[in-house]
């Protein structure tokens, strides 16, 4: 305010709209609040995932650095609230994993091979898209004992082969991921999302795109404003 000679007020207002379409991220609370553009928060994503590799690259290998001494190896004029906003969106991501005060890259554990069962779910789910029948429903539709499918189903969730939309609906990971591109796409074009718009963009009933759109609300994709959404 005092930079620009205007009143907090009207700067506010002015942040709103780009706020609300991603180009600018708030970090902090209340009148804590402090505000970065995306690029600034793009470039310094660049350069901690940097000093992480760095870090396990090194001989001997630090695979882990302190969350302060990753903050001190930023731009100094980086408010800690900021920091702590790109920290956080990394880990939301699964860029980055933190443990107390030790941030490093998420190690990737190999795949384990599917069983036969395992398999040939993983199979239908990417057929079923993104309307498979719900958990209960599966090991009929299969013609399976269902004591034989759930296990199978935990396997497949946890090597993210399925995602959990909700308690009672899974749905196979690269629909899940397939329909994300497909919003980021939409919201970049359009920047707003009916709930007419999703439905198409989704091609299913309520019973699916309901549950659907508040999964990516939930992942902090996209921000509900009354029906409309918006990128986040």
């Amino acid at each position: 305010g005092r930079r620009l000679g205007l009143p907090a007020a009207a700067i506010t207002a002015a942040l709103a709209a780009p706020l609300a379409a991603g180009d600018v991220l708030a970090a902090g609370t209340a009148a804590a609040t402090g505000y970065l553009h995306a690029a600034t928060v793009a470039a310094l994503e660049r350069q901690l995932l940097a000093l992480l590799d760095e870090g396990a690259a090194a001989s001997p290998p630090r695979p882990e650095l302190p969350r302060e001494e990753l903050r001190q190896r930023l731009p100094a004029a980086l408010p800690v609230r900021g920091f702590d906003a790109v920290l956080e969106g990394l880990r939301t991501r699964g860029l980055v994993t933190i443990a107390g005060e030790a941030v490093r890259r998420p190690t990737t554990a190999p795949t384990p091979a599917l069983s036969p069962l395992e398999a040939d779910l993983a199979a239908r789910f990417a057929a079923w898209a993104l309307e498979p029948p719900r958990p209960k429903e599966v090991a009929a539709a299969i013609g399976q004992p269902e004591p034989a499918v759930k296990p199978a189903l935990d396997k497949l969730l946890a090597a993210r082969r399925l995602v959990k939309v909700k308690p009672d609906l899974y749905v196979d990971g690269g629909a899940i991921a397939a329909l994300q591109a497909r919003l980021l796409a939409y919201l970049a074009a359009h920047r707003e999302l009916t709930p007419q718009a999703w439905k198409d963009l989704t091609g299913t009933s309520r019973k699916y795109s309901i549950p659907l759109a508040e999964y990516f609300d939930a992942e902090k994709v996209t921000l509900r404003v009354g029906e409309i959404r918006r990128k986040r």
